[in-house]
Parts: structure tokens; C-alpha cells; sequence
């Protein structure tokens, strides 16, 4: 089988070092050059409609992960034209090839599409984002169903090890505590988490089933940012004193965030393997970090 995963941050790196020990991968980048053990790596702007097509009949891939969008909240309030470039009109132009060449599109999506007034959001509750980041994914959602009807839409939250030293939610944690500096954590705002490394097996194996439409694939149940932050020091084995619950009241934001984001995955859980519980998501992760995951990259 033959695989594009566009983008390789944090997601799309996982995805490329996972799938090219079994699969001819490849994963893209723009800014940032990188290497991937097993897997090939080619530049791309996805905002160049032609250089998407390009790369699509390069590869002829069989599945294209688009991971590939600028994830930074705050930025995006702040940066609409760039943010709606990337995310939205980028995503269409991934669509547009992957239905020009007759490969099958997987659009990684984000629990920030909802308002968060609710939490456990399933598939088929209201979509209502409050920030302009939101919104691009949204819109990244219906450029991918429009162009692709028979797309697979995936919204999700990660975390994981990422090679370009970026801190997601996890390692900002030990980080921080393996430095002995205090945090402080929201203890009422709530997210469904999934460790990147368990998100992309579930997501080929999805993709091989020939899944398509909407399906929520994140942590197997809601946990508040303070009480994943406890789990994450329990699983190094790091001080949980230096963990000071807060509110997300007392934070300045740019942009407005969704209180409780939490998604239903009983859609995707009863007919997909792979989901763990966080203790077990955490202990994976710890396993990949002291068995030198990272230096599976090299960063160029």
C-alpha cells in the first residue's frame, strides 16, 4: 500500500515512522526538514494547489492523512488570512487531488469545531466554533466533504513525543516537573486526549476498512487538564506536588477556548481495536520515550 501524510509535526511524524515499517510512505513538511526512519520525506506547501497535485501523482498513494495545518489558537485569531489559507483552503486543495487521483482522503479534524458548553460531543450534536481556529477546521471539514464525498473526517485532541522538541500537553508536563518547576493546571476545563501513536494505528486500520464520514477518535473517556496532568507525573514517576489546580478564568487568552471539548468515540470504539485508557496511554508513552522514539527523526 502506498501512503502520503501531509505535514509531520507531531501527528504526521508518528503516522510516517508507524506506517513505513509495513507501507511505501510518504510524508511531507514545509518549514521545518525532517527525516524519518523508514519513510521518505518530500517538501510541500499545501497552499500551492499544483504542488499538491504534483505530489499526489508522484506518490500514488493509496490513503492520504492530511495532518498537515497550522494548530496554534491564539495565532489563528490573529492571523485569519494565513490560518484560512492553511487550514481551510488547504485542505480543499489535498481534497481536490485526492479526488482527481482516486486515492482516499483521511482529514484530521479538531474537538474545536464545538462550542464546549455541552461536552461529550457526538457525531451528530451541533458544531459551533468560537474561535477562528475552530472555524478553519471546520472548514477544512466541508472542503474535504464536498471535494471528497466519500472522505473520512476524523476529530480528535493529541498528545505525544514530537520530534521537533514542540511541547504537547503531556511533555509540557514532565518537562516542567523533571525541571522542579511548579505548574499550574485548569481543573475545569475538560478534553478526551489521545496519544498519537495509538490515534494512527487506529486510524489505518479504519482507512483499510474503507470507513468514511464523521467519527470522533480521541481518549476513551473526559478528563480535566489537572487530572491528566496527575496521571502524566504518576507515569514518570515525577513530584505531583508541583501541580497547582487553577482555573481557566484566571488565563488571558487571545483566543476564546471551549470549556469542555470532550468527545463520544462509542461510534468508532465498537467497530475499531486500539483504544487505551490514559494509564495505559501514558505508560505506552513513557515506553517510547526511554526506548528512544525520537531518535527515530532527525531534524534537519
Amino acid at each position: 500500500m502506498r501512503i502520503l501524510v501531509t505535514g509531520s509535526g507531531l501527528l504526521g511524524s508518528c503516522m510516517g515512522l508507524s506506517y513505513g515499517k509495513a507501507h511505501e510512505t510518504t510524508a511531507t513538511y514545509n518549514r521545518h526538514p525532517i527525516s524519518i526512519d523508514g519513510c521518505g520525506t518530500e517538501k510541500l506547501d499545501i497552499c500551492d494547489a499544483g504542488a499538491v497535485e504534483k505530489i499526489v501523482s508522484l506518490t500514488k498513494p493509496d490513503i492520504v492523512f492530511h495532518t498537515a495545518a497550522n494548530v496554534d489558537v491564539d495565532y489563528c485569531e490573529s492571523h485569519h488570512e494565513e490560518a484560512h489559507a492553511i487550514n481551510a483552503e488547504g485542505a480543499a486543495n489535498v481534497a481536490k487531488a485526492c479526488e482527481k487521483s482516486g486515492a482516499m482522503l483521511v482529514y484530521i479534524s479538531s474537538d474545536f469545531v464545538f462550542d464546549g458548553k455541552a461536552g461529550n460531543y457526538s457525531e451528530k450534536d451541533k458544531i459551533n466554533p468560537i474561535n477562528y481556529y475552530g472555524q478553519t477546521k471546520l472548514e477544512g471539514e466541508k472542503a474535504a466533504m464536498r471535494e471528497c464525498p466519500d472522505a473520512l473526517i476524523v476529530r480528535t485532541s493529541i498528545y505525544g513525543l514530537n520530534p521537533h522538541g514542540r511541547n504537547s500537553f503531556a511533555t509540557w508536563v514532565t518537562s516542567s516537573l523533571s525541571s522542579g518547576r511548579e505548574i499550574k493546571v485548569f481543573n475545569d476545563m475538560y478534553f478526551t486526549p489521545i496519544l498519537t501513536n495509538s490515534l494512527a494505528g487506529i486510524l489505518l486500520s479504519m482507512a483499510k476498512s474503507g470507513a468514511s464520514g464523521i467519527y470522533n477518535v480521541a481518549g476513551v473517556s473526559s478528563i480535566s487538564k489537572y487530572d491528566l496532568a496527575l496521571k502524566v507525573a504518576d507515569a514518570h514517576g515525577l513530584d505531583k506536588n508541583l501541580i497547582k489546580p487553577n482555573s481557566w478564568r484566571d488565563a488571558e487568552f487571545k483566543a476564546p477556548r471551549p470549556v469542555d471539548v470532550s468527545l463520544d468515540c462509542s461510534k468508532a470504539r465498537s467497530k475499531f481495536p486500539g483504544f487505551l485508557d490514559y494509564d495505559e496511554s501514558l505508560k505506552l508513552m513513557r515506553s517510547l520515550s526511554d526506548g528512544g522514539y525520537l531518535k527515530s527523526f532527525t531534524i534537519k
